[in-house]
C-alpha cells in the first residue's frame, strides 16, 4: 500500500504552486467570467455561482473574446460534425496496404463510437478555459456502456505535478464527500471511526469531510500483474484529516490529460490569452464605467439650484420646476467628450481580442464582421495570423488531442471494437491475453490542420511561378523535384480523400504496365516495319 505521507508531503507541494496561481485566475475571471470570482477556494462554497462577482463588470469583451476562442478551437480543431483525426500505420509497416487498411477501419469506428460519449460536450469546456486560464484538464474514464466518460475539471479545483521532461503526471483533486456517500463509495470498514460515527446518527450523515484523491505513476509495481496494486497508473483516496488510505487501485492507462496554452515559468501551469489581456481588461472596465456614467449624466444632466430655492425640483422628461423666490435653475455643465473614451475602448477591446486569437477564427470563418474584403484579401489574412497560432496549436496537440485519441485507440482495443489485427502488428499480448498492438502514428485532419498545411501548397506555387522562366531555358532544373510526392502532399493538404489516392504501389504497377505495354507496341512496330523492308528486298 502507497505511504499516505508521502503522498500528502506531494499534495502540500502542489497545492502551493496551485495557490500562487489562484489569485490571476480569480481576477482574470472576474472580467471573463464573473461566476467563478471564488476559483482555487476549498470547501462547500469554493465553486458556487456567485452572481454578486458580477456587479463591478461594465464591458464583457472579454467574455465575448473567450467564447469566440472557444467555439473557434472546437470548430477548426475538434469539430463533432467532422474527421478531425485518422490512425496510420507506424513508420516501419506504411506500406503494408493491409495493415494501412486496418486502421482506417479503426478511425472510422473510432469516431462513429466517440459522438456517442460526451467528450464534445466536455472539450469545449476544456477550450474555454484554455483561453482564460491557460490550464487544463480532461479526465478519461473507461465506461462499460459508452467506452469512456469525459469530464472537464473546474480550473482550481485540482493541482498538478510535472515529471523531470516538463510533462504533467501527477493530479490531485480535493472531494468533499458525507459520510453516507463516502461509505456507498469506499465501504463502511474503510472509512476512519470519526466518520463511521457518524452514519449512526442521521442528523449528520450528511455531514461532508475532505478526501483528497491522487493519480500518478506507480514506481513500484509487478508487471506481469494488473491487480489493484500492480496497475501502471496508481489512484490512492485519502481522508485528508487522519492521513487514511481509504481506497487503493490504479488504471492500466492515464486517465487524464493535462494542456497549457503557453509555458515559460517555473511552475507546472500555464500562460493563456486572459493573462496577456487582464491588462487591458481592467482598463477597458474602467473607461466603459466611466462612459456609462458620462451617457446617465448626458441624459439625465445634474441641476444646480440657488442656496434659497425651496420649491420642487421635476428631473423626469419635459419636468417642470417652479420657483418661489428670483433665482436660475440650470444644468451643471458637463465638458466629458464620448468620443474620446470610445476610441480608447476600441483599442482595449481590439488588444483583448487579438489575444483570443478573434480576428483569426473571424477570418477563418470568412469576411470579419464590419469589413470588406476580396477573397485574395481573405486569403492573406489568414496566411498572416496563422503562424501566430501554430506554437499553441503544436502543444495543443502533443498535450491534449494526441493522448486523447490515444488513450481511446487503446480503450477500443481493449473493449474488442475493433475487427482483428493482421498478423503482423501482434506483438504481444497482456497479461489478460488480449492483443499487443503498436501505438499507431496520428494524422491531424481537422479544418485548421489543413490550412496549416495548405501554406506548403502556397510555397510549390510561389516556387514554380518564380522558376517558369528558367525552365524555359533550363529543363534539367525539374530534376530537383519529386513531383510525385509533390502531387499527393498538395492533394492531402487539401482535404482530397485518402481513399481516393492510388497507393504508391498500385501507381508504380500502372506506370510498369504502361511502360510493357509501350515496349510491346514498339516492339511489333519495329517487327512490322522490318517486316516491310524484308518484303521490298523479296520483289
Amino acid at each position: 500500500m502507497m505511504d499516505a505521507t508521502s503522498i500528502l508531503k506531494r499534495w502540500e507541494i502542489a497545492d502551493t504552486y496551485r495557490q500562487a496561481n489562484a489569485g490571476v485566475w480569480r481576477q482574470i475571471a472576474q472580467h471573463a467570467d464573473p461566476l467563478k470570482r471564488n476559483l482555487g477556494f476549498d470547501g462547500p462554497k469554493s465553486m458556487l455561482l456567485e452572481i454578486s462577482g458580477a456587479a463591478n463588470v461594465f464591458d464583457s469583451t472579454m467574455q465575448n473574446a473567450g467564447t469566440v476562442y472557444g467555439a473557434g478551437v472546437m470548430s477548426w480543431m475538434t469539430p463533432s460534425g467532422s474527421k478531425w483525426f485518422a490512425y496510420d500505420a507506424p513508420f516501419s509497416l506504411r506500406r503494408d496496404e493491409a495493415v494501412k487498411k486496418w486502421y482506417s477501419e479503426c478511425t472510422d469506428i473510432a469516431h462513429e463510437l466517440l459522438s456517442g460519449t460526451n467528450f464534445y460536450n466536455e472539450v469545449h469546456n476544456v477550450w474555454i478555459d484554455d483561453g482564460h486560464y491557460g490550464t487544463t484538464v480532461l479526465m478519461i474514464e473507461e465506461d462499460a456502456e459508452k467506452g469512456a466518460r469525459f469530464e472537464a475539471l473546474p480550473v482550481g479545483s485540482y493541482a498538478v505535478l510535472e515529471n523531470q521532461f516538463g510533462e504533467v503526471d501527477t493530479l490531485f483533486r480535493i472531494h468533499r464527500l458525507s459520510a453516507r456517500n463516502a461509505a456507498e463509495k469506499f465501504g463502511a470498514d474503510k472509512l476512519p471511526a470519526k466518520v463511521r460515527k457518524k452514519l449512526g446518527d442521521s442528523s449528520k450523515q450528511d455531514d461532508e469531510d475532505e478526501y483528497l484523491h491522487y493519480i500518478s505513476p506507480r514506481d513500484e509495481r509487478d508487471p506481469g500483474k494488473i491487480d489493484a496494486e500492480n496497475m501502471p497508473w496508481a489512484s490512492v483516496w485519502l481522508f485528508k484529516e487522519e492521513k487514511l488510505v481509504v481506497r487503493e487501485s490504479g488504471f492500466i492507462h492515464r486517465p487524464f490529460v493535462c494542456h497549457r496554452y503557453k509555458k515559460w515559468t517555473q511552475t507546472p501551469y500555464g500562460h493563456s490569452p486572459g493573462m496577456t489581456a487582464l491588462f487591458d481588461a481592467r482598463q477597458l472596465n474602467l473607461m466603459q464605467q466611466y462612459l456609462d456614467t458620462l451617457v446617465e449624466k448626458t441624459v439625465t444632466p445634474p441641476v444646480v439650484v440657488p442656496a434659497r430655492y425651496d420649491g420642487i425640483i421635476d428631473l423626469g422628461a419635459g419636468g417642470i420646476s417652479y420657483e418661489y423666490e428670483k433665482g436660475d435653475l440650470r444644468h451643471w455643465q458637463n465638458p466629458g467628450n464620448y468620443m474620446v473614451g470610445e476610441d480608447r475602448t476600441v483599442f482595449r477591446a481590439s488588444q483583448i481580442n487579438r489575444a483570443y486569437h478573434v480576428d483569426l477564427f473571424q477570418t477563418l470563418a470568412g469576411v470579419p464582421v464590419g469589413k470588406q474584403m476580396t477573397a485574395a484579401e481573405v486569403f492573406q489574412r489568414q496566411q498572416d495570423q496563422l503562424p501566430l497560432f501554430h506554437p499553441t496549436f503544436a502543444r495543443k496537440n502533443h498535450e491534449m488531442v494526441e493522448p486523447v485519441i490515444q488513450a481511446w485507440f487503446g480503450i477500443l482495443l481493449g473493449a474488442g471494437v475493433f475487427p482483428p489485427a493482421p498478423d503482423v502488428l501482434m506483438v504481444g499480448q497482456t497479461p489478460t491475453g488480449g492483443p499487443v498492438i503498436p501505438r499507431p502514428s496520428i494524422v491531424y485532419t481537422s479544418r485548421i490542420a489543413m490550412r496549416f498545411r495548405s501554406l506548403n501548397n502556397e510555397a510549390f506555387g510561389r516556387t514554380f511561378e518564380m522558376l517558369a522562366p528558367l525552365v524555359l531555358t533550363v529543363p534539367s532544373i525539374l530534376d530537383n523535384f519529386n513531383f510525385d510526392e509533390s502531387a499527393r502532399g498538395i492533394a492531402r493538404n487539401l482535404g482530397y480523400p485518402e481513399d481516393w489516392l492510388v497507393t504508391v504501389n498500385e501507381r508504380d504497377a500502372k506506370r510498369q504496365q504502361a511502360a510493357a505495354d509501350e515496349a510491346r507496341a514498339m516492339a511489333e512496330a519495329g517487327a512490322l516495319e522490318e517486316a516491310e523492308v524484308a518484303s521490298k528486298f523479296q520483289r
